[in-house]
């Protein structure tokens, strides 16, 4: 006997184990480039989402006229070709039976897992590098109401609590007086 047969109208019919776009969750998400049909990127971005999948891919807007009427759309900018990134194994047979994508880039018979600092740059995004740098280069800025050290000059090693910034340049105070001095020539101290 069928386990259908207890269902009534309105029931959602569960999801059978050969038909789900994944399946078991992986120790750290796996990016992986898909082919789907042209055009198609963004239904493809749709139905997978729906799995808890994460897609990217490039795109750039596009004015065109239409009737007179100016309409802006987005087009892919590598047609027929998404990043997704899976939490879960991936089940390569359900998204092509389903008609979500036309294959999977692969070499050989085993499919390529991206870096994400690759498809980061294909989005044009800074990567995990650079967005480290960015940070420390943020964190390390003197500004006001910081303390910063004069690190050359007759003043050089002095400790002083920074009062404002203009035109590159720091106005100072300490117990013994006040100054200025080149941006360039103080580091901040983090507390």
């Amino acid at each position: 006997m069928s386990h259908y047969t207890s269902l009534r109208v309105g029931d959602v019919l569960p999801v059978e184990g050969r038909w789900r776009l994944t399946g078991d969750p992986l120790d750290t998400p796996e990016w992986y480039a898909l082919r789907v049909m042209g055009g198609k990127e963004a239904k493809a971005k749709a139905k997978m989402e729906w799995a808890d999948v994460e897609i990217a891919y490039p795109v750039e807007t596009k004015t065109r006229t239409v009737r007179g009427k100016r309409v802006e759309a987005q087009k892919a900018i590598i047609p027929g070709l998404i990043y997704a990134r899976f939490c879960h194994a991936p089940q390569w047979h359900a998204l092509r039976e389903r008609r979500i994508i036309t294959g999977v880039v692969c070499s050989g018979q085993v499919p390529i897992i991206l870096p994400s600092d690759i498809v980061r740059r294909v989005m044009g995004l800074p990567t995990e590098a650079e967005r480290l740098a960015a940070a420390k280069v943020e964190l390390l800025r003197v500004r006001e109401g910081d303390k910063a050290r004069i690190l050359t000059g007759p003043l050089a090693g002095f400790v002083v609590d920074v009062r404002s910034i203009k035109d590159k340049r720091i106005w100072w105070t300490t117990l013994w007086g006040r100054g200025e001095v080149d941006i360039s020539n103080t580091e901040r101290i983090v507390p």
